[in-house]
């Protein structure tokens, strides 16, 4: 065996270093998703949408995001509340410059989209006034908000329509 260079050694060295910085990355990846999955294991959806939406970290929301909206069976989990929680969030992940946290952004979208437009759209064509009724009053304020939510992705996927891959499928 051939001695290191001096250069092969700094070469070793700088590798080692950016490979602990890699392993706290993920360690923290790892935690984050915990947390979610914790929460979403015992029950706890709005625990487990408020704890996704608050974490700093979008590649763990990516992950997180990836696992919920694989199948779209497990939207009868979520709530107009949860669907009004995360669309911020995703609205944030379509203006990343990474395309996995695009797809991931666009997918959740739609599901959640497809899952409550009707109710949003229903809800709101049936607004009447009979009287104050504040139990009634609370699902058309909720449903516009998630109108106005879902309204606000627009201009992020604007720009993503006309690309010919899978972003521009999506959107």
């Amino acid at each position: 065996p051939t001695p290191l260079s001096h250069s092969d050694a700094e070469i070793i060295e700088a590798l080692l270093k950016e490979h602990n910085t890699m392993c706290g990355i993920l360690a923290m990846r790892q935690t984050n998703i915990k947390v979610v999955r914790t929460l979403w294991a015992n029950g706890d959806v709005r625990g487990a949408v408020e704890a996704l939406t608050r974490l700093a970290d979008p590649s763990s929301q990516v992950d997180v995001l990836n696992q919920l909206f694989s199948d779209e069976s497990r939207l009868m989990y979520f709530k107009l509340d949860h669907c009004t929680m995360l669309l911020p969030m995703l609205r944030t992940l379509l203006n990343s410059g990474f395309q996995s946290h695009v797809i991931a952004a666009l997918r959740a979208a739609r599901v959640l989209f497809t899952g409550f437009s009707a109710v949003i759209r229903d809800t709101l064509a049936a607004r009447t006034s009979i009287g104050p009724d504040p139990a009634r009053e609370e699902r058309p304020e909720r449903c516009e908000l998630a109108l106005n939510n879902f309204l606000s992705l627009k201009p992020p996927m604007e720009p993503l329509v006309s690309r010919a891959d899978e972003i521009g499928e999506l959107s």
